[in-house]
């Protein structure tokens, strides 16, 4: 009797899940934009479904613009900004970070809960932006797709 044996390609097909996160991650030019920069020239691993904005200030980030990305099919969005007192826009990251804590609650009240993460970090701090990038889309994956993916208006033109 011969056993079929499973190819190394159709094994590893198997094993990868069938959800894969889309992660939108909005990144203050300054800090976090260079611990992910720093992060990816020293080649630390992190999932490869996150997507960097730049953005000139972690206050810039508007609650729109999150609730766009949700919107557009992200399935979890990250604000990451400058260390507290160390905004190069002096107070930036407290009006994000204030935005961002009313919008979490909002995203909760609505059932979008856990889909916005918001951390502050320097531009050497690599290993906590890997640390954030990782550990929220093991989250996202727990939650799963963000169900405003099934919600797409059907534009029909007559």
């Amino acid at each position: 009797m011969s056993k079929t044996k499973t190819s190394p390609a159709k094994a590893s097909a198997k094993s990868k899940p069938s959800f894969q996160p889309r992660i939108v991650s909005f990144c203050c030019h300054y800090c976090s934009y260079g611990a992910a920069d720093l992060a990816g020239t020293s080649k630390m691993p992190y999932p490869v479904n996150v997507e960097i904005i730049r953005v000139p200030c972690s206050g810039r980030v508007d609650p729109l613009h999150v609730l766009e990305a949700l919107r557009e099919g992200a399935d979890g969005v990250m604000v990451t900004g400058c260390l507290k007192d160390q905004c190069h826009f002096v107070t930036g990251n407290y009006h994000a970070e204030k935005r961002m804590q009313k919008l979490a609650k909002d995203l909760e009240d609505i059932g979008l809960g856990g889909r916005l993460v918001f951390e502050l970090m320097s531009a050497g701090m690599a290993g906590k932006w890997v640390e954030t990038a990782s550990s929220f889309y093991e989250h996202i994956l727990q939650l799963g797709p963000n169900p405003l993916k099934k919600m797409k208006p059907e534009v029909k033109c007559e």
